[in-house]
């Protein structure tokens, strides 16, 4: 499994970060009393959302990294951003949902760039 690129940013910027679990409760109806609940599976998906600002050779490492490395479906690691610490990193399964929208700014060589994430393990 291939890792987040080194040269690309390794934390996201904190506007727009987005990290919302997945329903992973099955909810029976019983006969009498409340529902019985047990859990899906004992890991939930969480869907992720970033936002990075990328100059024009970054925009191209990412891009090349989605459609090239990962063939658009494979899944990499990275940091989970929501449980590391600088001294305890851990590090998560990730996998694209959506490819990354690129939107220039400043210049034709800046790029806003969102990513739909799910970590999936």
């Amino acid at each position: 499994m291939l890792p987040w690129p080194v040269s690309l940013p390794q934390a996201p910027e904190p506007r727009g970060y987005t990290n919302v679990e997945r329903e992973n409760v099955i909810r029976s109806p019983m006969g009498y009393g409340p529902p019985k609940l047990r859990q899906r599976t004992t890991f939930a998906i969480r869907d992720i959302g970033m936002h990075f600002f990328l100059d024009d050779v970054d925009q191209k490492v990412l891009n090349a990294f989605y459609k090239t490395d990962l063939s658009r479906v494979d899944s990499f690691e990275w940091i989970d951003h929501t449980v590391s610490t600088p001294a305890v990193p851990v590090v998560a399964i990730y996998r694209f949902k959506a490819p990354p929208s690129y939107i220039p700014f400043g210049s034709a060589l800046w790029w806003d760039v969102t990513l739909q994430l799910e970590i999936i393990g």
